[in-house]
């Protein structure tokens, strides 16, 4: 009978922090947001692990069209390509925090993903002139301290409503995934960078892009940038960091978005 208590103690406990580490409905381990209010046909595009060789690339299919995106940079790839960096920015496109060097947060002391957080805010704003408001944690992983962190740092945590899976999936696949699961008020999470290495294939990425973006613009969708989206949750919620956690895990729990329990681990 003990080893049966042990066992379901362990399995809840192991679901527990599966829940806080990766659900985007949880909001114990990180405050913030996974989707927007959707009164209007709005969406974010945001793109994780840059800047790389292929940022340019994504730059150039999303000014044919006239598209923002909020771009979560590591802080060695900001140091790497600086010049890039500061080109997005000043395209009018969002800059958030993600990481120095894109680790596990869950396997990390409270010490280290403090330092992680903070180097990259200081590693943006000395080469872009700007101090993030936004994070997104790699993996989608959160840690049991990173709510304090993000609250003494002053970020605001954005995770997705759909991922592309744009480290695996052919062009193809990339856009039908996309455009079957995005309505209104979602965020699309795709990839111009991969993780701190030094060299990037995101030819896909890219590829999907021109595929996508024609179609979720003909059907009448408008995009802003994830910051837009939080300001438009903020004035939904009455201006409370917590009310707003709450409105988008309500939105998600109507069934209007929201595609699937625990996320599994992902190379994002």
């Amino acid at each position: 009978m003990r080893k049966l208590f042990l066992l379901g103690a362990a399995v809840a406990s192991a679901g527990y922090i599966a829940y806080q580490a990766r659900a985007p409905l949880a909001q114990r381990w990180g405050r913030g947001f996974h989707r927007g209010a959707g009164i209007r046909r709005q969406i974010a595009l945001t793109f994780d692990d840059g800047p790389s060789e292929w940022t340019m690339a994504v730059l150039e299919v999303l000014e044919r069209h006239g598209v923002p995106a909020t771009f979560f940079f590591c802080g060695r790839n900001v140091e790497r390509h600086p010049d890039v960096a500061r080109f997005v920015h000043s395209r009018g496109n969002e800059i958030g925090n993600h990481t120095y060097s894109h680790p596990l947060l869950l396997a990390l002391p409270d010490a280290r993903i403090r330092e992680e957080l903070s180097r990259t805010q200081q590693v943006i704003e000395q080469t872009v002139g700007v101090r993030p408001g936004l994070f997104r944690p790699p993996h989608g992983c959160r840690a049991p301290g990173l709510l304090s962190i993000e609250r003494e740092l002053g970020l605001t945590e954005v995770l997705w409503t759909v991922i592309g899976k744009d480290w695996s999936a052919s062009a193809d696949a990339i856009s039908q995934r996309i455009l079957s699961r995005i309505e209104p008020g979602g965020i699309i999470c795709l990839h111009d960078g991969d993780g701190v290495r030094p060299h990037a294939d995101r030819s896909r990425t890219v590829a999907s892009l021109k595929d996508f973006l024609p179609v979720l613009l003909d059907d009448g969708y408008s995009f802003v940038t994830a910051g837009a989206m939080l300001r438009g949750l903020t004035v939904a919620a009455g201006g409370s960091e917590a009310s707003i956690g709450m409105l988008s895990r309500g939105i998600a729990r109507s069934g209007l978005v929201y595609h699937g329990g625990i996320p599994q681990l992902t190379d994002d």
